[in-house]
């Protein structure tokens, strides 16, 4: 652990010890096998708790596959991998809604997928953001709206769904799920998008459920490594850069981001 250019071992408990106080906005970076890197800065006095992202080599999840699946916006024509900032939903956030229309309630088999789809995100989350879903929209939490609307623009080229985000500063603050058929809000695909407003991409692996191409053989539900990503994503800041590095996380004004799904 290096804290403001001089290099301290971490105890076997993992924590560091300070010799000299150092100022706000000192560089930190912690290095350990087996983790991506880590580089921060000092942001507060007194404690403070880090949580390196693991490489886990057996189980696929290495630096590659967490450029594509965090950092790596899901666009009609995407960035180059890892180059993307970290999207997360809003920091704080325990409670997420689902607001259906009217039509999507009264079908039985798309209002049991977005029933589903909110209980497997919740558990995969380890219920830190327990999401919901009904017709009536809640006083408070971060709100997503799902619709069927077959005629928007977007809705072509096989597009079964896309999930447009409000970012505020890499913060997800609410947004919309936008089906091109009842069919897509019948399946699979409604968890899907809703990885989606939780902060996650397009995984590179066609078998796991946020692959971006919806086929035979996909998961229907999150595997151990996409809630193994979603934990870490709790653990950072809107904003962090790959491979681990929030140290030039900035605020910026609201905007739309929209994820195509096929």
């Amino acid at each position: 652990v290096t804290i403001a250019g001089r290099a301290y071992a971490s105890y076997g408990s993992g924590q560091v010890v300070l010799a000299d106080a150092v100022a706000w906005g000192g560089l930190v970076d912690v290095v350990a096998p087996g983790f991506l890197d880590r580089q921060t800065v000092v942001r507060r006095n007194g404690a403070t708790r880090l949580v390196l992202w693991p490489v886990v080599r057996g189980l696929g999840f290495d630096d590659a596959y967490v450029a594509e699946l965090v950092y790596t916006a899901g666009t009609r024509e995407p960035p180059p991998l890892g180059t993307s900032p970290l999207r997360r939903i809003r920091v704080g956030t325990t409670q997420a809604f689902v607001l259906l229309t009217p039509e999507l309630w009264a079908d039985e088999a798309a209002r049991g997928a977005h029933e589903m789809a909110v209980s497997l995100l919740s558990a995969a989350s380890g219920a830190r953001v327990v999401y919901t879903a009904g017709t009536t929209r809640p006083t408070s939490g971060v709100v997503f709206e799902a619709k069927v609307d077959p005629a928007d623009p977007l809705c072509g080229d096989r597009t079964r769904a896309f999930t447009q985000a409000t970012v505020a500063g890499s913060e997800i603050t609410g947004g919309r799920v936008v089906y091109c058929s009842l069919d897509a809000a019948r399946t699979s695909t409604v968890q899907h998008e809703l990885g989606h407003t939780f902060g996650l991409q397009h995984s590179p692996h066609w078998r796991e459920l946020m692959s971006g191409v919806f086929q035979g053989g996909r998961a229907d539900e999150f595997g151990p490594r996409e809630s193994l990503a979603m934990a870490m994503q709790l653990e950072r800041l809107a904003g962090n850069r790959f491979p681990d590095s929030d140290r030039d996380v900035t605020s910026s004004a609201e905007s739309i981001t929209t994820i195509v799904c096929r």
